[in-house]
């Protein structure tokens, strides 16, 4: 446990680590809507909470080179809503898993009808569009939703433990 820990360091460290994987999962899911796999409503709502991520992580990673003293609570706040909106989102991927496996219904959105498109739309017409039910890829059973709630589970994991951590470092302060 101890190299784990010295790899992750302090609370700034973990900012990047968090920057690096959100941009990597936004970064895979658009190579994946590029490569074919069009995304359908509950994907769209999950990448959400990633941009967030995003944001945060990176201002968390950025205010310690701003300032000399950094109060603890600016880092761990900007990690707290990185935990928060991770957290969220590992949760709508479940959800969204049980759709695809029908465990529950998804919500309205999710229902697609056929739209009949004239006039400036109508190359729209064939467009596939997918639906929430169907996974569109999956490796060792699991879809990409699924993929999803354990990259945001880890995600949020390792954003309480950087709050944890300043909290730690103001303590020996």
């Amino acid at each position: 446990m101890a190299p784990l820990v010295q790899f992750l360091g302090p609370p700034p460290r973990i900012a990047w680590l968090l920057l690096i994987l959100a941009v990597g999962i936004v970064g895979a899911a658009w190579a994946f809507e590029f490569a074919g796999y069009a995304p359908c409503h509950l994907c769209l709502k999950q990448r959400e909470p990633w941009y967030a991520a995003i944001g945060l992580a990176a201002l968390a990673a950025a205010v310690p080179f701003g300032m000399r003293q950094v109060p603890w609570q600016t880092v761990a706040g900007l990690l707290a809503f990185v935990a928060l909106a991770l957290g969220y989102n590992a949760w709508l991927g479940v959800y969204h898993a049980g759709v695809e496996w029908a465990w529950w219904q998804g919500p309205p959105e999710c229902a697609v009808t056929a739209i009949n498109l004239s006039g400036d739309f109508s190359n729209l017409n064939g467009r596939n569009i997918p639906r929430c039910t169907e996974a569109a890829w999956r490796l060792f059973g699991v879809s990409m939703a699924g993929y999803n709630a354990l990259a945001s589970a880890a995600g949020a994991a390792l954003a309480l433990w950087g709050v944890w951590r300043s909290y730690e470092e103001r303590q020996t302060r």
